[in-house]
């Protein structure tokens, strides 16, 4: 038989005879359940991951607002803003892992931060996802360890506090004062990562612990291109552990008398008398003794965490995790219609990653990253504001033999906030010669180079900002202001006379950001040099002038 259950009374059922034989003679409208209730039939899906924080079903791929993978270096100069405090605290790119290591030194307030430069929108009324694949390295007292859509005002985020795992949403009050809704596993809501859960994941199982190793050989691995890494061996005392631990994953050292030693390492390869493992930072001098230990927990593998909410931050923040069985919910974060504000009041965020002590250390902590994704249900788009700026000084070359090079026009953000919440995108500029013969009755212009350098030292008077737009600022440099180094060269070209540049086809790909304080936002700046060659100098110095139009991502 075939039961049909009414969706206006689930108690009740309709039983149609099976098999249904169809002829042309059949009524047909004989087995349709008509609706005679006034209010409409209502189908629901459950609401699970396949449903989008909307309630409307994934059945795309949503698209990309912006996605990194650590690639050839650890982009500390063009996508990412780092901050570090304390002796010892960096970030070291992995090349041949294609990851990033932090850590915060020893001091006990030692920290490193890793934040996109970018801010990325909260769209109203879209689902976003947001992708982290990382692994935290162990758990160590003293040691915070955060990853998530945040800045110090406001945000989410996934925290390894000591032993404590929690989910924190942060949000800020009109007169500052931040806030933050933390939630530990022991009450997520889904799965407390126990082992009790559907993931089942026991992030707090008994860790795998072998004694008694000793250290009997360092050897520094250069690679083509690579940094050098250290290969350091481990006698295991006739115990055979390669079914034990597999190539490739994490361990934590401890007991050796070198403290160098202690922390996470990179299992390389391991025999039935001996382990190797690899040390991205020289621990120099080996230990002596039969002291080492070697344990392994889940804290020591990579995962894949990701956050699930509308973009009109009113409703619900779902924290997931990339489990053996799929895509398991821990935590659903929920306001119940109980804030006056939305749960984070910024309209924008960074992604990023911190790690800091709030105790002295004597084992150096680290956090290992390796990816992030920005995806929302809905086609990128721009709630744009519009810009131009131009020159009022003339920037002179003293001679026609002259070839310095100097700072024509910049332009970057306002620091602070509200500011930091908006991204720049210049769409095209303009250099003229005001001493080439199409201005001046001379026979010949000066020829000249140009480039468009991100974040660049320069020397010389650098005049004051002039705020322009809604959250913009420019420099209008006057003769003198010379590159002295660093920086990033995006664009490049020759001319004489006047040309206008596009580019915003290569600049679109580049928002312009800020640092992690807030304090020093990225800047554009115009560089162009006067260049000389035998019999083509020109008749008159070169005198510049330029003018970019820029939209502001608001």
């Amino acid at each position: 038989m075939v039961y049909l259950t009414s969706l206006l009374n689930p108690t009740s059922s309709y039983v149609l005879p099976q098999p249904l034989a169809v002829t042309a003679t059949t009524a047909i409208s004989s087995y349709i359940l008509p609706n005679t209730n006034a209010n409409p039939v209502l189908v629901k899906q459950a609401d699970t991951l396949q449903i989008d924080p909307l309630g409307k079903l994934r059945t795309a791929f949503a698209s990309s607002q912006w996605w990194y993978q650590a690639a050839v270096d650890k982009d500390g100069d063009l996508r990412y803003a780092e901050q570090f405090t304390g002796l010892s605290a960096q970030s070291v790119f992995v090349p041949a892992i294609g990851s990033v290591t932090m850590t915060p030194g020893l001091s006990s307030t030692g920290s490193a931060i890793r934040q996109t430069r970018r801010y990325f929108k909260y769209r109203p009324g879209v689902g976003h996802q947001v992708f982290f694949t990382m692994n935290w390295s162990d758990r160590q007292a003293g040691v915070v360890k955060r990853m998530g859509q945040y800045d110090q005002s406001d945000g989410m985020f996934f925290e390894l506090s000591g032993t404590n795992f929690n989910v924190v949403v942060r949000r800020s009050l009109p007169d500052g004062t931040v806030v933050e809704d933390r939630t530990n596993s022991a009450n997520f809501n889904n799965d407390k990562l126990d082992g009790t859960g559907p993931s089942g994941i026991n992030m707090y199982s008994a860790p795998i612990v072998v004694n008694s190793l000793s250290a009997i050989s360092i050897t520094p691995v250069t690679q083509t291109n690579y940094n050098t890494v250290w290969n350091v061996v481990f006698d295991t005392n006739g115990v055979d552990l390669t079914s034990t631990y597999k190539v490739g994953t994490k361990l934590t050292v401890s007991g050796a008398s070198n403290n160098l030693y202690n922390g996470v390492v990179f299992l390389a390869s391991s025999s039935s008398t001996q382990l190797t493992a690899t040390y991205i930072i020289n621990p120099g001098t080996l230990p002596t003794g039969r002291t080492i230990s070697f344990s392994q927990s889940p804290w020591n593998m990579e995962w894949t965490y990701w956050m699930d909410y509308i973009g009109g931050r009113t409703s619900r923040v779902r924290f997931v995790v990339a489990s053996p069985v799929g895509a398991i919910l821990l935590h659903t974060y929920n306001t119940n219609g109980s804030l006056g504000t939305q749960f984070i009041n910024d309209p924008s965020s960074p992604l990023r990653y911190e790690i800091l002590n709030t105790t002295t250390q004597t084992v150096l902590p680290i956090l290992t990253l390796a990816s992030e994704a920005v995806d929302v249900e809905a086609e990128v788009s721009l709630n744009p504001g519009f810009g131009s700026i131009t020159t009022a000084n003339d920037v002179v070359w003293p001679s026609t033999t002259s070839t310095a090079e100097y700072a024509i026009l910049g332009i970057g953000l306002r620091p602070g906030q509200p500011y930091n919440r908006g991204d720049l995108q210049l769409q095209n500029l303009n250099i003229i010669d005001l001493n080439s013969p199409g201005n001046k009755n001379n026979s010949q212009a000066s020829i000249y180079s140009w480039r468009l350098m991100f974040n660049p030292t320069l020397s010389g008077s650098i005049p004051a900002p002039i705020n322009v737009g809604k959250a913009s600022r420019y420099w209008d440099y006057s003769t003198g202001v010379g590159y002295v180094s660093g920086g990033y060269q995006i664009m490049a070209g020759w001319g004489y006379d006047g040309q206008t540049v596009d580019v915003s086809t290569a600049l679109n790909f580049l928002n312009i950001g800020t640092n992690v304080d807030l304090t020093n936002p990225d800047q554009l700046v115009l560089l162009v040099q006067q260049r000389v060659y035998t019999g083509n100098a020109g008749s008159q110095p070169l005198v510049a002038h330029a003018s970019m139009n820029f939209i502001e991502a608001l």
